[in-house]
């Protein structure tokens, strides 16, 4: 594991109704104040597409990211070594946007990537490939390691139906990329912008009330 990582990323993973990070989102944000030391932690997802997010008191919604990083202040982390990824739907943009958003500006390169043990095989392939991307002629020069929080919270059932989830939308991750192959990161914003369900024009992801399907 890297010793001291310029930035720890923390995966979001949806809020509770009175929107508060769900207990493996918590164990994710307890891990990431166990290692940070002087690390920036930043905190990744806007809302999931498949339902409404929660709002605050005035009416507007409230971000997973932002509800993490309210959590941090809760234990003691200073705002100032904090950021936040308010753009993502899914573990895809949590990749592309951690990437553009704050890494390449700041020029963090040694990364820690905090998820759930049962989030962290498709995060692992997804990140990995996202980062391994070249920035036009400049080689990609990211050094990532993860970690895998407890699933807490989630047991029998719940934990299953997760588990059967994300093996589903890892199949379709892993598919997706084999057909595409993108050698570098514009060629990979392009497929974002023009295909991906979550995120290009004229296309809108499932919903709730449909069947899970096609989930990257």
């Amino acid at each position: 594991m890297i010793n001291q990582p310029d930035a720890i990323l923390v995966l979001g993973g949806g809020l509770t109704p009175d929107a508060n990070p769900h207990p493996w989102v918590i164990a994710r944000l307890q891990a990431a104040i166990e290692k940070s030391n002087t690390a920036a932690i930043i905190c990744l997802s806007a809302y999931t597409p498949h339902k409404p997010p929660p709002l605050d008191r005035f009416g507007y919604p409230i971000p997973e990211s932002l509800a993490s990083a309210s959590y941090l202040m809760k234990l003691g982390c200073p705002p100032r070594r904090i950021l936040i990824e308010s753009c993502s739907y899914d573990t895809i943009g949590n990749a592309f946007f951690a990437r553009v958003q704050h890494l390449t500006p700041r020029g963090f390169r040694k990364l820690l990537v905090v998820t759930s043990d049962f989030h962290m095989p498709r995060t692992q392939d997804i990140f990995q490939t996202v980062f391994s991307l070249n920035e036009g002629a400049q080689k990609s020069a990211f050094e990532l390691d993860f970690l895998a929080t407890p699933n807490d919270g989630l047991d029998g059932k719940n934990l299953l139906h997760r588990l059967e989830k994300e093996q589903k939308a890892l199949e379709a991750w892993i598919h997706r990329k084999n057909c595409m192959r993108w050698d570098n990161i514009g060629a990979f914003h392009q497929w974002l912008y023009q295909e991906h369900e979550c995120y290009a024009v004229g296309m809108s992801p499932q919903r709730n009330s449909a069947p899970y399907r096609n989930s990257y």
